[in-house]
């Protein structure tokens, strides 16, 4: 029963192709609108005091920035570093938000979030990129 539940959810279907079929840089983005939906979920419940409800988005934003952090290479140099630094900014913030119970600086954090997967996307759309290569394979 459980595998006809699972296939007779397209949606999940759906994502499930979209992630096998994606460059690592269109999934580093997908990763980046999935922390940008949970914080602005938590910034909903927080608005509500739905506390519980907010930590529970806080800790799979958190989930997301570390899976973020882990998948960095630190053999590329100086931007591995810094966005190192930043994605421990960003989880120690997410820690204090939490503690806290105070969802003022989720501002901050959706800003700099959506700064970063602009940038990622941007970085696809550069000829000689991987999301580039893929995307020109894929017409051929």
């Amino acid at each position: 029963m459980l595998v006809q539940k699972k296939l007779a959810d397209p949606y999940r279907r759906y994502r499930e192709n979209q992630v096998f079929m994606s460059s690592p840089i269109e999934l580093v983005v997908m990763l980046f609108d999935g922390a940008l939906r949970f914080v602005r979920r938590a910034a909903a419940a927080f608005e509500r005091q739905q506390y519980d409800e907010a930590r529970l988005y806080l800790d799979r934003t958190q989930q997301i920035i570390i899976e973020l952090s882990a998948a960095l290479d630190f053999n590329r140099g100086e931007l591995s570093r810094n966005l190192y630094s930043l994605y421990q900014y960003l989880h120690f913030q997410l820690l204090k938000i939490d503690i806290g119970r105070d969802g003022e600086q989720l501002g901050e954090i959706e800003r700099i979030l959506l700064s970063l997967k602009e940038s990622w996307a941007a970085a696809g759309r550069l000829p000689g990129s991987i999301a580039a290569e893929n995307s020109r394979e894929g017409d051929r």
